[in-house]
């Protein structure tokens, strides 16, 4: 009976720590496959370290091509136009006909360019002719004249005086002597005091004088040059030429007008100077530029033509604000021909940060800029990832990478892509492989 109840109860264990075992394996299994369904339900993220080095910024801004050198003609006088031979745009060589001109009228204009000639000759000559000289000689003749006054008028009365102590002249007649001594003498200083004044200015108007002469000897050669312009277009026929090869970029008058000396006959691109590229950008978008930085400019055609210049200079714009700056950028010159419109890029790098992280890395929130960097920790079935929300301070950026000044440590990992819109701080993640 003993032997009968032990048989049963071994038997019994034995079903215990069967049934045991297989409740264990089933709940072993039901773990797994739940930690297994729901890692498939969990963002599946990639990461990056932070790499170290400098931005590429792309500056861009639109400009026009324009050329370096413009050449233009006026007309001394008006003169009625003959016929005009191209128009603007037309591509012209040097010596070609730009336009004729009529000149009747012209022999006047000389004529009287020739009389006001010989005045601004006539006004140098005067002004050469005279001298402070003269002034100063007559002062100092009418202080001669002064001081022999005088001494008269001093005699007169020594004698008047002498004649009125022996009662032979009366005291009206001394006391008129005496005036008139009085009122010499006083003539005499005042001529002295004339004389050392003029002395004094005589330095000052002899500079004064060698100025005006210069400028009335400008004004006969600024005459002169009138004079043989004319000359030269009574004597020549009346055939205006390009002084150049180059583009018609204006043509002040149209057949049958008359022109004047304020307009322009012509304005003509010498394409032999070449053209270059005119952008304007902000200020502190521009500090990073350097001279000699290569630029690759982009015109709008139907093949989005892009030829490639560098930074000849920068200064400031056009536009007078003050806060911009224009960069002049060198082109070929083959294919333009001013005033195309087109967009500018140069490519410039930053100084070196210690951390770079793609941009697609960079969250915003309340708190303002953030990354998620992995963590690792222990779990039941092996290491599990999470990730946490790190605050970071972001100094610049360009198109594909920012510079994090503070935030991050050496060799973390950053989350740069999800499979998963919304990331939160604390979420378990998977690893993309």
């Amino acid at each position: 009976m003993n032997i009968v109840n032990q048989e049963i109860n071994l038997k019994r264990k034995k079903l215990i720590i069967k049934i045991s075992a297989v409740f264990l394996g089933v709940l072993v299994l039901l773990t797994f496959f739940s930690n297994t369904i729901n890692n498939f339900s969990l963002p599946r993220v990639k990461v990056e370290t932070p790499s170290s080095g400098a931005l590429n910024k792309d500056i861009i801004a639109e400009g026009i091509v324009e050329e370096k050198e413009t050449v233009k003609d006026y007309a001394q006088s008006g003169r009625k136009v003959l016929e005009v031979y191209v128009k603007a745009g037309s591509n012209v060589k040097k010596g070609s006909p730009i336009m004729m001109l009529d000149k009747e009228g012209l022999q006047e204009q000389l004529d009287q360019e020739l009389l006001l000639l010989e005045k601004a000759k006539l006004s140098l000559e005067k002004l050469a002719d005279s001298s402070e000289e003269d002034n100063l000689s007559s002062l100092k003749r009418s202080i001669k004249t002064a001081e022999n006054k005088m001494l008269a008028a001093q005699k007169n009365l020594e004698e008047t005086k002498s004649l009125y102590d022996i009662g032979a002249e009366a005291k009206a007649s001394l006391d008129k002597v005496q005036e008139e001594y009085d009122s010499a003498r006083e003539e005499y200083g005042y001529k002295q005091e004339d004389y050392s004044l003029a002395l004094k200015n005589q330095s000052k108007k002899t500079e004064d004088k060698k100025r005006d002469i210069k400028d009335r000897q400008l004004d006969v050669k600024l005459q002169e040059l009138k004079v043989n312009k004319i000359s030269k277009e009574l004597s020549a026929d009346s055939m205006i030429i390009s002084p150049c090869d180059g583009i018609v970029k204006e043509i002040g008058f149209d057949k049958g007008s008359v022109t004047n000396t304020s307009t322009a006959l012509y304005s003509i691109i010498d394409t032999s100077k070449g053209f270059q590229f005119r952008a304007p950008v902000d200020k502190e978008s521009i500090k990073p530029v350097k001279l000699d930085d290569k630029v690759e400019v982009t015109f709008e055609t139907a093949e989005d033509r892009i030829i490639e210049g560098k930074v000849l200079e920068i200064k400031n714009s056009l536009d007078g604000t003050g806060d911009k700056k224009d960069i002049i950028v060198v082109i070929p010159q083959e294919g333009v021909k001013g005033e195309e419109k087109g967009k500018m890029r140069v490519a410039v790098a930053s100084k070196n940060y210690e951390f770079l992280v793609p941009n697609s890395a960079v969250g915003e929130n309340e708190k303002g800029k953030f990354v998620y960097v992995l963590k690792e920790k222990k779990g039941p079935l092996g290491n599990e990832y999470f990730i946490q929300q790190a605050v970071v301070t972001v100094d610049d950026y360009d198109n594909f990478r920012s510079a994090v000044l503070s935030g991050l440590e050496a060799n973390e990992k950053i989350v740069v892509s999800s499979s998963k819109e919304t990331l939160y701080d604390g979420c378990r993640v998977m690893l993309e492989r």
